[in-house]
Order: structure tokens, then sequence, then C-alpha cells
């Protein structure tokens, strides 16, 4: 029996929806839309959704109950950092002491906590750090710790997603910025 939580994962990985850029430009107006489009007394109605794709799973059983546009590629943005996020956690013990080692660290660009080169953390407080702020800089800390570099733990990502059942999944960094 899968666990309600891989299942989360791997829905979350498969059916990322939109870049958060386009999330910011549209939020307060989309936000009015979905509230209203929502009826909990007819829930046979399917809902209305800014996303390109959805996916919704019973947690308890891991069934798909309800998707549209299931096997459209999209980018992974910001769901990319729960996967990070497990990775490390499974790797490092929350309070071991992580240290920048990238002397490029402020070249990772958009959302930040302005890491500098050789600046340490207590492993938890970074993990905290890189998913509450969505922080890319962490992200580059974070596989570069666990695996010495962003492409071997892009590696790792995509080894885990398969495991997860998120077979059409494919990552190249740890944080969900546009691979150029």
């Amino acid at each position: 029996m899968r666990s309600p939580f891989l299942t989360f994962l791997a829905a979350t990985i498969l059916m990322s929806a939109m870049s958060s850029e386009a999330i910011a430009k549209q939020r307060q107006s989309r936000r009015r839309q979905l509230v209203a489009s929502y009826n909990p007394q007819d829930l046979k109605q399917y809902p209305r959704t800014v996303s390109k794709s959805v996916a919704v799973f019973d947690a308890a059983t891991g069934q798909l109950l309800w998707q549209m546009n299931g096997n459209k590629r999209c980018y992974p943005a910001s769901t990319t950092k729960i996967l990070t996020g497990l990775l490390f956690a499974e790797a490092t013990p929350a309070e071991e002491i992580v240290r920048c080692t990238n002397k490029q660290i402020a070249s990772v660009g958009e959302s930040s906590l302005s890491i500098k080169f050789n600046e340490s953390f207590v492993a938890e407080d970074l993990l905290r750090g890189f998913l509450l702020k969505s922080a890319n800089d962490a992200g580059v800390v974070i596989a570069e710790h666990v695996d010495g570099s962003t492409a071997k733990f892009a590696t790792r990502m995509n080894d885990r997603a398969a495991k997860a059942g998120a077979t059409q999944s494919h990552f190249v960094n740890p944080h969900g910025l546009h691979h150029p």
C-alpha cells in the first residue's frame, strides 16, 4: 500500500500547475473566481480551475478520484522544493551544521535567503527557510550538501520520483527555476 505522503508527492510533482510568476500575476482575481466556483451542494459538478492540469487523490488509498490533463507536461516550479526538502530531511540530521560552499550562490536568483559563501546553518533552520521562503539559494546549498553538486542531487530527485510512481517527471535542479 502506498503511503499517503508519497501519493501526494507524486501527484504534486506530476500535476504542477502554473509557474510562480504566473500565479503571482493572477492571484487576486483568480482567488475570487475559484471561491465562486466551489459549490459544496453540487459535488457532481466538476470544479473550475485556473490550473493547466489537476489531479485529486484519495489520501487513504492512493486512488485517483479526478483528473484534468493528467498527462500534460508542466514545469514543476516550486513544487520541486517539496521533493528537495524530503530528500534533505532523509539524508541530514536536523541538528547537523550545513555550510554554503558555492562561491556563486548570490547568482541563483529570484526568491532567496541571501545566503553568503561560507555561511553556516543548522539543517532544520535551513530546511524551514528553504520551504517557507521558497528560497532558491537554499536549494543549491541543500543539493551540494547532500550530493556534492546540483547535478548529482537532480539524479537523486529523479530516482526518488520514479520510486514514488512519478515516472514522467524530470528534475534538473533542486529549486524548480527554468533550466537554460
